[in-house]
C-alpha cells in the first residue's frame, strides 16, 4: 500500500491522517445519532422496533436503512418490548348462578353486612399481566381484602374471600355481591361461600 501511494507522489503518512480524520467524523456522527436513538427509544418507553425508530430518526431529519437501524440498536443493547397478546378467554364452567339481592341498593348503616368484589389486572413493566382480586365494605368503600396472583381463577377469588373473613371475624349476614364471571360462579367458589355462611349476589351477565 505504502508504494502505490509512493508511485502516486502521496506521502503516506498525509493519506492515513486522511483516514483516521474520515473515521472521528463518522465516530461523531454516529454518537450523535445514537443518542438521539436513546431519547426516542425511552421517550416511547420502548416500545419502538427497529422500523418504527427509523420512521422517527426521518422526522428528526436523520435518514438510515432499516439495517443501520437495527445494528445500532444492537450496539445500544436495547430492544423493542414486545406485550404478549391476551390469551383469548375461555369461558369457565358455570357450576351455579345467584339472583340480584341487592336490587340496586348500594348503601348499608352497618360494617360487614354488604361487600363487593371483582377482578382487575395490572399491566407490568416487562409486558407481563399480574391478576387482583378486591373486597370492599359498602359500608365506608373500604377495602377488607386485595390480593394479586399471576391466574386468574376461583382459587384467587376464594383466597381474597378467606383473607376478607379472617380480617373481620367471620361475620355473619354477609352478603357478597359480584358479577356472573366463571371464578365467582365455580363449584370451589360457591361451596367456600355456602360453608362459611355467605350468602351470594350477583347482576345479571353484561350489567357488572
Amino acid at each position: 500500500m505504502c508504494w502505490l501511494l509512493r508511485q502516486m507522489k502521496i506521502c503516506p503518512n498525509a493519506y492515513y491522517n486522511y483516514k483516521k480524520d474520515k473515521k472521528a467524523d463518522y465516530r461523531i456522527s454516529k454518537k450523535r445519532i445514537q443518542k438521539k436513538m436513546l431519547e426516542l427509544y425511552h421517550e416511547y418507553s420502548g416500545n419502538l422496533g427497529y422500523q418504527m425508530l427509523r420512521v422517527s430518526l426521518l422526522r428528526a431529519k436523520i435518514s438510515l436503512s432499516n439495517t443501520t437501524v437495527l445494528k445500532y440498536m444492537r450496539e445500544l443493547r436495547i430492544k423493542s418490548m414486545v406485550i404478549p397478546k391476551r390469551p383469548p378467554y375461555k369461558k369457565g364452567d358455570c357450576y351455579k348462578k345467584f339472583e340480584n339481592h341487592w336490587n340496586r341498593e348500594f348503601h348499608t348503616d352497618r360494617p360487614n353486612e354488604k361487600w363487593c368484589t371483582d377482578f382487575t389486572y395490572i399491566l407490568m413493566s416487562d409486558g407481563r399481566r399480574r391478576y387482583n382480586c378486591s373486597i370492599i365494605d359498602l359500608f365506608d368503600r373500604s377495602v377488607v381484602a386485595t390480593r394479586n396472583s399471576s391466574h386468574i381463577d376461583a382459587q384467587l377469588a376464594v383466597q381474597t374471600l378467606d383473607i376478607a373473613l379472617k380480617r373481620n371475624r367471620y361475620p355473619r349476614e354477609l352478603l357478597l355481591h359480584s358479577d356472573q364471571g366463571s371464578q365467582y360462579t365455580s363449584q370451589l367458589f360457591t361451596e367456600y361461600c355456602k360453608e362459611h355462611g355467605v350468602k351470594q349476589s350477583m347482576s345479571r351477565a353484561g350489567c357488572p
